[in-house]
């Protein structure tokens, strides 16, 4: 009985350690490209940042702002350009993606 008790007991363990490694957080590298105006703000003109899978262009930003402490106050109004498209703060980010992060122009 005390046996069959523990078979259980180890079964379970390795059970919760299955589960475990399925629930481990993917994650997602990008390379960042900075316009001029933003380069000069930034240790870099390129970065590669490694986020969480399921990150958006809007965790990015904030993982920016926290790495970057010069290029936050100019973060809010940046367009973020992935594949030639402007890209919304809410669209989730895929390995391997270059962002482009550009200040908006006005003209006159």
């Amino acid at each position: 009985m005390v046996a069959a008790a523990r078979r259980s007991a180890v079964g379970s363990v390795d059970a919760v350690s299955a589960a475990g490694r399925r629930e481990r957080v993917r994650a997602v590298r990008v390379r960042v490209r900075l316009g001029a105006g933003l380069s000069r703000l930034s240790s870099s003109p390129a970065l590669t940042l490694e986020l969480d899978d399921g990150a958006t262009v809007g965790d990015l930003l904030a993982r920016l702002s926290d790495s970057e402490p010069d290029l936050a106050p100019a973060l809010p109004s940046v367009l973020p350009v992935i594949g030639g498209v402007h890209a919304a703060r809410r669209q989730p980010l895929e390995d391997a993606q270059e962002i482009a992060l550009l200040l908006p122009v006005s003209g006159g």
